[in-house]
């Protein structure tokens, strides 16, 4: 992850240090890939609820990486324990004091009084309280669940998972006026994955608890970025010691090289050029 001067360009795209899951970035080939997909979804969340985004706005961290707050009224909590009737959870972007905007690649474009469900993680700052960000993210639209990659989750009465893409939906609702929601599926399919979850962990597992993020609270950003935009670290000569291990039983360039070095006082930036080939 790379910090760049921002004096010259207005949008600075970072890729977030989460390991999203491939299946969702193509083509599905098995119903065991599309439920591997969500049960790693589901395994990694600390909180699932559907809501109803009311309010996003942003803030600057102490080191000054802007982020966005953003608001959610809560409908119906569908694993995890909050409550609260809302909630408010961040993720790195935003615009910085200087008024260049800061984006990650794989933050999700959130719309005021959009209706999703939201995987939730905190426990492990990722930079985004979304389960892998975007991944934990779906769009709930006209009765459709909509993923990361635009395509819609199906999930029929047994719980089977299909995707559909956007026009494949698109001719589904043309032949079928009525169209049944597949909402209530989709939200029983991720309760019973949570059961399957919980069970193979056995009954000493606890979930660490979501916090609803006070955005009037000073706050550090995720280390990821921080640590990036830090100086190299300064190089340091070898000592002579650790010269002479390395290189006195190598080659005659090496024997030449250690002989220069030691006429250097152990600085290894020659100003010479060496009269044998490198070897």
């Amino acid at each position: 992850m790379n910090i760049v001067n921002l004096t010259r360009c207005s949008i600075l795209i970072i890729p977030l240090l989460i390991t999203t899951t491939s299946a969702l970035a193509g083509t599905f080939v098995s119903n065991n890939g599309h439920n591997k997909v969500i049960e790693t979804l589901v395994a990694d969340s600390e909180l699932i609820f559907r809501g109803t985004s009311t309010e996003i706005t942003e803030g600057l961290s102490v080191e000054g990486i802007p982020y966005t707050f953003v608001t959610y009224d809560i409908e119906e909590v569908i694993s995890g324990q909050y409550f609260e009737s809302t909630i408010t959870l961040k993720f790195v972007g935003g615009t910085f004091a200087n008024g260049n905007t800061l984006s990650a690649s794989n933050s999700p474009q959130i719309k005021l009084g959009e209706q999703s469900i939201l995987l939730v993680q905190q426990s492990t700052d990722t930079g985004c309280d979304f389960v892998q960000c975007e991944l934990g993210r779906f769009l709930l639209e006209q009765g459709n669940v909509i993923a990361a990659n635009g395509q819609a989750v199906i999930v029929d009465e047994h719980g089977s998972v299909d995707y559909m893409s956007a026009n494949g939906l698109k001719n589904r609702d043309n032949r079928q006026a009525n169209t049944t929601s597949n909402i209530g599926n989709f939200i029983t399919k991720l309760r019973n994955i949570d059961k399957q979850v919980l069970s193979q962990r056995g009954d000493s597992f606890k979930r660490n608890t979501v916090k609803n993020v006070d955005k009037n609270i000073t706050f550090k950003a995720y280390i990821g970025l921080t640590q990036a935009s830090k100086a190299p670290v300064e190089l340091v000569a070898p000592s002579e010691a650790l010269v002479k291990k390395n290189i006195s039983h190598g080659s005659r360039h090496d024997k030449w090289e250690e002989a220069q070095v030691k006429r250097n006082k152990g600085n290894p930036v020659l100003t010479v050029s060496s009269p044998y080939t490198q070897q």
